[in-house]
């Protein structure tokens, strides 16, 4: 949702504010963002929370005919948090899985493969601490 306001102190001074918003849930049912040739699909699905929230205004003042000021600011945040539908499904211990992963991170689900080009290996991991 994007809202505009456009306000005239003055035939000198102008100011303009727009503030825009996004919320949405994206679903991954095959992958985490995209979906190659022959990937695998992941146990389970991963939902994308999306939030987004930008505000940006100006204020422009024309001295003379020859000068002119304009002030821009601008603010976004944008979050992109995932979550796995059911956690248990890439468990590693749930599943028997019994490889560590490859850094000491803690984290306990299983890889997800997929294809970047000749079948490597498409490693995903999400992490718990969103």
């Amino acid at each position: 949702m994007d809202h505009s306001w456009r306000l005239q102190h003055s035939d000198a001074t102008k100011v303009f504010v727009r503030y825009n918003y996004q919320r949405e849930t994206q679903l991954f049912p095959v992958g985490l963002w995209w979906r190659n040739g022959d990937q695998v699909p992941y146990p389970t699905a991963v939902e994308g929370k999306n939030k987004s929230d930008a505000y940006s205004g100006s204020i422009t003042h024309v001295f003379s005919q020859t000068m002119t000021n304009e002030t821009v600011l601008a603010y976004k945040f944008h979050r992109l948090p995932q979550r796995l539908r059911r956690s248990k499904k890439v468990d590693r211990s749930a599943v028997g899985y019994g490889y560590k992963g490859l850094f000491n991170n803690g984290v306990s689900q299983i890889p997800s493969f997929g294809q970047f080009g000749p079948s490597e290996a498409a490693l995903v991991f999400i992490s718990r601490r969103l």
